[in-house]
């Protein structure tokens, strides 16, 4: 009788050539058995070999083994035409048989049949445990994946392949990397900042079937900080219909509301919610033009935008001349696409029947072709009043340095409070801004008066109550992180802040600044003078004449010379002035100036010149 050499198993293969044991097989039909170095004969020799498969050891109810006879040099036969069922184990056997007819038998650790791939699972950019949209690293490719499985054999390993588009291995060719659940490599090529991409995993079980691949959605590389984009305001086109609400209409739809005893004046083109009409030609000083806006609720208007397009919104705000409020600080709200804003007014600073203007300005982002501006008071006893609401379309210009300072900044103050707006424009072309830190503080980069805090994803920030004095400069710093988690820090240049009026003095008649004439026979009136603000500087100076009597023959005029300290101005009288010089030559006159600083305030001046 042969020995068995117990150290060794029959093997169950599926390479007759490799003659590797295995636990699982994918045919029905087929499978290899290997018995070599199992049987050593000690009496006589082996004649022949039979071999069986069946359903336990030693078994032959699946094949006989008088059907398989294989010569005594043959160590390896494939058994073909079986039937085999998914999920059961089978066993390997086979007998040696020496010339005095003895038999011996030895028999596999046994298989299983698995015609089923493994389940698909999913496959994550980067290494941590949320999928990575972004990475800022040009040389390293990572991924993770989980929720492959196989339920009739095992995961035997997987394979990870990179590509630049969804499913190719262009980058990292397919690798059998094990069992392992993540992997990160360097690549040979070097990644292209703004370029996206794709992880491709297939899982291997034990049967060798291959699943169908997982994707991810790939990450892009952004090697670059968030940059700046340097916008001005093109003031050319106010984009707002009626914006002094100097055109008027009565209430019942008429043109002619004149008779205010009959008709309320409502504004053209606007939309009127709750309470509020026109006021004009009052003796109330209206910011501009001839005409302002009472509000009991809210006025809205429609205007044309292009979508992406950056706007600016600005208006001027001042409590009502009579109010049936006991609050003496009041608040409004205006609402524009993407930004939902409730704006301070400061505390009135007389009981008497004066309007207080102090401008607000706002920017957004339009998301349609159609935007919203609406402006309102809360309560029906809270009224406000608002005049000269404009709307300007920013545009990008040619060149932006990476240096350039993005922050816009609008400082409001009464002389006691102070609030601070800042907008900014920054942009990184391959991975979005995920978060903004604002601080504010007297030096560039300063915290001094606030520290940095987030604000998230938006590009403006409002402060109020700020404590401040005259002089003092105030930077805002400004720190944009992308979403590949790289940041980038910008400055804005320095405001002064100025609470007090600027200086007029020296005003004269005529053209030459070193005179100041009493008389003249020219019928062109000129007028000169000195003004300046030593902490925001001189924005622009106006300028009227009115008779003694105070009836006004020239409006303010504007003049066109910002930032000079000594200004000359003329413009030709009136009819009626040039009149009153040819017949009353003694006529005292009045010559009224108005200079507006940066900061908000406002000084009129009123000097009397013989003529």
């Amino acid at each position: 009788m042969a020995a068995i050499a117990y150290a060794n198993n029959v093997k169950d293969v599926l390479d007759l050539d490799k003659l590797v044991d295995t636990d699982f097989s994918s045919s029905t039909s087929w499978i290899g058995v290997s018995w070599k170095s199992i049987f050593t004969e000690a009496d006589s020799e082996i004649i022949y070999f039979l071999v069986s498969i069946g359903t336990h050891v030693g078994g032959q109810d699946i094949e006989s083994f008088g059907d398989n006879i294989v010569a005594s040099n043959e160590f390896k036969v494939k058994l073909n035409g079986l039937t085999l069922r998914p999920g059961k184990k089978y066993y390997s056997n086979v007998k040696a048989v020496n010339s005095a007819g003895l038999v011996s038998i030895a028999s596999s650790d046994g298989f299983m049949v698995d015609t089923a791939p493994p389940e698909v699972g999913v496959v994550h950019d980067g290494l941590g445990i949320y999928d990575s949209e972004y990475q800022n690293s040009s040389t390293i490719v990572a991924a993770s994946w989980h929720g492959f499985s196989d339920l009739q054999s095992s995961i035997h390993h997987y394979i990870w392949c990179v590509g630049n588009t969804p499913g190719a291995d262009d980058v990292l060719p397919c690798r059998d990397v094990g069992l392992h659940l993540s992997m990160a490599t360097t690549s040979e090529y070097g990644l292209i900042s703004g370029q996206s991409y794709f992880s491709k995993v297939m899982a291997v079980d034990a049967a060798r079937l291959q699943s169908e691949p997982a994707i991810s959605n790939g990450i892009t590389v952004d090697t670059t900080v968030p940059e700046a984009v340097k916008k001005v305001d093109n003031n050319n086109t106010n984009l707002i219909g009626n914006p002094s609400f100097e055109e008027v209409e009565a209430e019942n739809g008429e043109k002619d509301c004149t008779n205010s005893e009959t008709f309320i004046c409502l504004p053209a083109m606007w939309q009127v919610q709750g309470t509020g009409h026109v006021t004009r030609g009052s003796n109330l000083s209206s910011y501009e033009g001839n005409a302002f806006m009472n509000i009991y609720g809210s006025v809205s208007q429609w205007v044309e935008t292009t979508v992406g397009g950056k706007y600016k919104v600005s208006f001027h705000a001042s409590h009502l001349p009579v109010s049936t409020s006991s609050l003496a600080s009041q608040q409004g709200y205006i609402y524009l696409p993407g930004l939902h804003r409730i704006f301070k007014l400061f505390k009135r600073r007389t009981r008497a029947l004066k309007l207080d203007w102090y401008e607000h300005v706002y920017y957004f982002t339009a998301t349609s072709e159609l935007s919203n501006v609406t402006i309102g008071s809360f309560g029906d006893k809270s009224g406000i009043a608002i005049d000269d609401v404009q709307l300007f379309l920013t545009s990008e210009l040619e060149s932006t340095p990476s240096t350039s300072d993005p922050i816009r900044k609008h400082l409001r103050t009464d002389g006691k409070e102070f609030s601070l707006y800042a907008s900014w424009d920054i942009r990184d072309p391959e991975s979005p801004i995920v978060n903004y830190m604002v601080a504010i503080g007297t030096v560039r980069g300063g915290t001094q008066l606030r520290d940095f805090r987030s604000v998230g994803r938006s590009s403006q920030v409002f402060i109020d109550d700020l404590l401040l004095t005259s002089g003092l400069p105030i930077y805002v710093t400004v720190v944009a992180k992308n979403a590949a988690d790289l940041a980038a820090v910008f400055y804005s240049e320095p405001t002064t802040v100025d609470v007090t009026p600027p200086q007029l003095c020296c005003i004269g008649d005529g053209p030459n600044e070193d005179e100041d004439l009493t008389h003249q026979t020219l019928s062109v009136i000129s007028v000169h003078w000195r003004a300046s603000d030593p902490e925001s500087g001189i924005e622009y100076c106006e300028w009227a004449v009115v008779m003694v009597c105070q009836v006004e023959l020239l409006s303010l005029k504007k003049h066109p010379t910002p930032m000079k300290q000594r200004c000359v101005s003329s413009l030709p009288p009136k009819p009626s002035m040039m009149h009153e010089k040819t017949t009353k030559r003694n006529a005292n006159c009045w010559v009224k100036q108005k200079k507006r600083r940066r900061l908000g305030g406002q000084l009129r001046l009123e000097v009397k010149l013989l003529q």
